[in-house]
């Protein structure tokens, strides 16, 4: 299971990060638009929409590399 950040960003383009975290095993649905994180723990972000105000979910550990035990982990786009 791999374990996601919430993260808000406004019309302005401004991001904000929420301290709620969650597990998830599965196809992210509408979170399809792949975006980097700059300055946050988190070094992408999987957005709703592409621009303007947006939900996004962020991998806490970005890649198989930070973690060995989240193995070959794809999203769905």
């Amino acid at each position: 299971m791999t374990i996601y950040a919430i993260y808000t960003r406004t019309a302005k383009g401004t991001v904000q990060r929420d301290h709620f975290m969650f597990e998830w095993n599965g196809p992210l649905g509408p979170y399809v638009h792949e975006g980097p994180l700059k300055g946050w723990p988190e070094s992408k972000v999987f957005w709703i929409y592409e621009k303007g105000h947006s939900i996004g979910l962020a991998p806490i550990c970005a890649s198989p590399s930070d973690s060995p035990e989240l193995g070959d982990t794809t999203f769905a786009q």
